[in-house]
């Protein structure tokens, strides 16, 4: 019965270091996995010493498709 609540506990603190590297603008899939591997707690604390990403800073605007106008 205690297993059940401590694994409860764990995908709690997963899903807050998923949603805090998420508000930072960092990855989150890639802290959710070191937060897996090591303590979640200490990730949690790493993360929330960190600064927050701009949007720019993300790599995103790299990703974009630009749209190609038609020749006639």
């Amino acid at each position: 019965m205690e297993w059940i609540l401590i694994i409860a506990i764990l995908f709690g603190l997963a899903f807050g270091v998923y949603k805090l590297a998420e508000h930072k603008n960092r990855s989150a899939g890639g802290w959710l996995i070191l937060a897996v591997i090591f303590n979640p707690i200490l990730i949690i604390i790493i993360l929330a010493l960190m600064p927050k990403l701009s949007k720019r800073s993300t790599g995103d605007e790299n990703f974009k498709i630009k749209k190609r106008k038609k020749r006639r």
